[in-house]
């Protein structure tokens, strides 16, 4: 499961969330602000966005997940290959 949880107003109830998601099993991967220290109790990985205006905050945010879909695309396309089958179906 992939959290965006930079927005302080829904902070403790992201967090609630996540440990239940956590707690069946699920690998959990969040967007979180530099200064979030509780993120890591929750999460599997944190991608690390500097914490800014909540009007720009969408904007910071979308960096990093389209560095991780990047990341993960090139995962995919490694896998594929390997095992000899188009990455493309």
């Amino acid at each position: 499961m992939i959290a965006i949880a930079t927005d302080p107003a829904m902070h403790e109830k992201m967090l609630s969330n996540l440990s239940e998601v956590k707690a069946r099993g699920a690998s959990v991967v969040a967007v979180a602000t530099d200064d979030d220290e509780m993120i890591e109790s929750v999460a599997d990985f944190v991608l690390r966005v500097p914490a800014t205006e909540p009007m720009f905050t969408p904007m910071v945010d979308v960096i990093s997940l389209q560095m991780f879909a990047y990341a993960w695309r090139a995962v995919l396309v490694e896998t594929s290959t390997g095992r000899g089958t188009s990455p493309r179906r």
